[in-house]
């Protein structure tokens, strides 16, 4: 698995949560780790974190002006490059295309609960 050390300069980059439960780390080992490198490439800390219970992996949790937001099926390139830009903060929304890819109603709870952020 990817993972930054902790130092004072690697808690100030931008933060991408990712996944590593087995449906998306060990299912989709592929897009998972193009995704982490995706991100490292663009200067975004990579944080692991638990399963987010969507298993439809991967599955990253960005931060959007204070508030999570839970994106999952993330195989595209595309896809995984527009939410990293999100949690580099070079997008101010996501697309039509990754807003329809983002937990909502009981899955978004659930994943809140599971991350701690309920």
């Amino acid at each position: 698995m990817f993972s930054m050390p902790n130092t004072t300069k690697s808690q100030s980059l931008p933060c991408l949560r990712l996944c590593d439960g087995k449906d998306c780390a060990k299912k989709q080992p592929k897009a998972y780790e193009r995704l982490n490198k995706t991100a490292a490439e663009a200067g975004v800390r990579v944080e692991s974190v638990g399963c987010q219970g969507s298993c439809a992996g991967p599955t990253a949790v960005v931060d959007i002006d204070g508030e999570l937001h839970w994106f999952e099926r993330l195989q595209k390139r595309k896809d995984q490059a527009e939410v990293v830009a999100l949690a580099a903060g070079e997008r101010p929304r996501p697309s039509g295309r990754l807003a329809k890819l983002e937990l909502t109603g009981k899955r978004r709870r659930k994943a809140a609960r599971k991350l701690g952020a309920a």
